[in-house]
């Protein structure tokens, strides 16, 4: 294979196609305005050159003819044949239409060169499967487009109208529709492919509309040319020198490798270098693209790009972009660990598989919520590549270990990214770090400690409604380490006491507030599945530390029942049994104290909510008038409740008002009262 590189930037629009021609269709077919003897010139019907059909013209306000038009543009004198062109003009429209005879078959190649000087109108070329558009070229003063969405904005016309433009159009047919390439020696700019799926190709059109006319030509055309192209359906190989993504200072000088490409073919022809311009000006800041192209004598091609940063990803385009992915929370206790994400795009170097080159990411961590570009360096930390696309972007991580961290504290974490020696920029978790909308994700490392959850289910066994040996058992779920797990933690009671327990690492500050709730597994298990009532509460506390002993669904009589799991003690005894309390830090009612006499006996009283609902609560009162002595329930004392007429405004449920008088009989200077509560075992 003898392969040539351009060693001149040429410009192509599009790629070329190839395939052979059909034995039935012949090995050749051609014509050009050469072919044509003015006079009498150029008419509806004719039919010179070889493998086309007659000529079939149409205009309204238009016309056609031979003509030389390099006397006005020097540049369309490439298209001239034995002095002459196919030129239309029109300012209504003109159409000149011509078949194919055959239609195209697979490997068939036509070729076709238009030239113009004026921009005014439209003109151009189209493709047609009987009286079906496939493909069209257009050209007007907005510029050029092609079917599948393809432009080329509009030709500044300094001289372009004394010179003019050539435009050079190859189309193949493939096996399953066309491919087409559009060229031009004089602008570098046009350089364009494109393809079609389509059934196929029966004729072709070259026509002029709302031009005005032009006696040079407002369209001049020549040189059609169908042949076959070989066997060759294989683009070339091309491979770049260096990496993909590189980055250069803004003003700086981008030296490629040399070559910049190889290329590689897999047939004796000729494969060319096209590359675009648009890295060449290094003076303002971006995300640039070089395209090469490869394109062999069968004009199959192959495109591949370099992506240079010029400046660095602060100057933020829709080019690119960098966060901190997730989380933007984290939780971690000297036990565990997790990771956090950051995510960059860099268009046209990110999106496609494998990791970007020249790309470095960190995640930093620190103990105050301060601009990241402040932290120290021996905040950063290397992030690693994710292997696998994630969708457009590239993914970094790192993994945080709570035991690295002060429990108890609050910490801030953020990406940093830099491309080749580009300076970094910070990464928050909307993208660019800014303070507001785009910020530090937040660390909290929490202590651990063991806590043992303990739940009585001797009531229900009592009751036979459970039964371990049918294979019921009892489960823990809340909220202490996920947030109610779908599968319940296991508890066993190793004793037989029917008193189920398990110990779990449960993370969080002291005072942090948990709920949880006790199930019961196993077929018959009557209803059991989930404890009724409002969740139980866990505020964690030191470690290792234990729930409250209680039964399951509080079913029964026990302190540890009604008062929601507290433990039995004097204080909370008593806040529980007088008052109507309804938790160890509330009180609904506080007592009242008066005095009284009825003829001839004087009382004391203290008047308050009290627990009725518990059959072994007892609740007497107790009087002194020395605190240094002690208290006596020696004496007179009477209990009034709502049968005698004590107001039950606002008493809750399982709670009754009353009052509980002392009768001394003579007025006493100082008298203390108190209400002692105890509990049968």
């Amino acid at each position: 294979m003898k392969l040539e590189l351009n060693p001149v930037l040429r410009f192509c629009f599009g790629f070329f196609l190839f395939a052979c021609l059909s034995v039935t269709q012949g090995l050749y077919a051609s014509d050009n305005a050469g072919n044509y003897n003015d006079p009498p010139g150029w008419k509806d019907g004719d039919n010179q050159g070889t493998g086309f059909g007659a000529w079939n013209l149409v205009q309204v306000n238009g016309g056609w003819f031979l003509g030389d038009p390099s006397f006005r543009a020097s540049n369309l004198a490439g298209l001239v044949t034995s002095g002459k062109t196919f030129s239309l003009y029109a300012s209504g429209f003109v159409d000149a239409v011509r078949s194919f005879e055959p239609a195209l078959a697979t490997n068939d190649r036509f070729k076709i060169s238009l030239g113009y000087h004026w921009n005014n109108g439209n003109r151009g070329f189209s493709l047609l499967n009987g009286t079906t558009e496939i493909l069209n070229f257009n050209i007007n003063d907005q510029g050029m487009t092609w079917t599948g969405g393809g432009s080329h904005p509009t030709i500044a016309w300094d001289g372009k109208r004394v010179n003019g433009i050539q435009v050079d159009i190859t189309i193949i047919k493939t096996a399953n529709g066309f491919r087409f390439a559009i060229t031009s020696p004089q602008e570098s700019g046009i350089n364009g492919v494109g393809s079609v799926i389509t059934s196929g190709v029966t004729s072709f059109k070259i026509y002029v509309s709302g031009s005005g006319g032009d006696s040079g030509g407002d369209l001049n055309f020549n040189n059609l040319l169908l042949d076959s192209v070989p066997g060759d359906v294989t683009p070339p190989v091309i491979t770049l020198n260096g990496d993909k993504l590189i980055q250069v200072p803004v003003g700086g000088v981008y030296t490629p490798p040399n070559p910049a490409v190889t290329v590689l073919d897999d047939v004796t022809n000729t494969a060319n270098i096209v590359v675009t311009t648009s890295l060449l000006d290094t003076s303002t800041a971006g995300l640039k693209t070089i395209t090469y192209t490869a394109r062999d004598e069968a004009n199959n091609e192959e495109t591949i790009t370099r992506v240079v940063l010029v400046g660095d990803l602060t100057a933020t385009t829709t080019d690119t972009f960098y966060n901190l992915h997730s989380p933007a929370t984290l939780t971690l206790n000297p036990t565990t660990t997790s990771s956090v994400y950051g995510q960059i795009y860099l268009k046209g170097a990110t999106q496609v598989a494998g990791q970007a080159p020249n790309v470095q990411a960190w995640i930093g961590v620190n103990s105050a919520n301060t601009d990241p570009t402040t932290w120290d360096s021996a905040a950063w930390i290397s992030a690693i590549y994710n292997s696998g696309q994630i969708g457009n972007n590239d993914e970094y991580s790192r993994s945080l270990a709570g035991a690295d961290y002060t429990a108890g504290n609050t910490y801030y974490y953020a990406t940093r990214w830099q491309v080749g020696a580009g300076v970094f920029a910070y990464g928050g978790t909307s993208g660019a770090w800014n303070g507001t909308s785009s910020v530090n994700g937040v660390l909290s490392v929490v202590p651990v400690r063991d806590v043992t959850f303990a739940v009585d289910m001797s009531v229900q066994i009592s009751k036979g409604d459970f039964v371990p040996s049918s294979g019921q058992a009892v489960e823990l779920k809340g909220n202490y380490n996920s947030d109610w797990m779908a599968t319940g933690i296991p508890m066993t009671d190793l004793d037989g006491d029917g008193i189920y327990t398990v110990t779990l690492p449960v993370q969080g500050n002291p005072g942090t507030a948990f709920e949880y709730k006790f199930t019961v597994t196993g077929s018959g298990s009557a209803g059991l599945a989930w404890e009724g009532g409002l969740n139980r509460s866990l505020f964690l506390g030191s470690s290792p530390e234990a729930t409250p002993l209680v039964t399951f669904g509080n079913d029964g009589t026990t302190f540890a029942v009604w008062s929601g799991g507290a433990i039995l003690n004097s204080e909370n005894l008593a806040k529980y049994v007088v008052g109507g309390a309804s938790g160890p830090n509330a009180q609904v009612e506080a007592p009242t104290v008066g005095r009284g006499f009825i003829v001839p006996n004087h009382y004391t009283y203290i008047e308050t909510l009290v627990r009725t609902d518990d059959n072994n609560l007892t609740i007497i009162g107790e009087s002194t008038t020395n605190l240094n002595v002690g208290f006596s329930s020696a004496g007179t004392w009477t209990v009034e409740g709502s049968a005698q007429g004590v107001s039950q405004l606002n008493a809750p449920p399982g709670c009754e008002r009353k009052k509980f008088i002392y009768w001394h009989g003579i007025a006493q200077e100082k008298m203390f009262l108190r209400l002692k509560a105890t509990l049968a075992p």
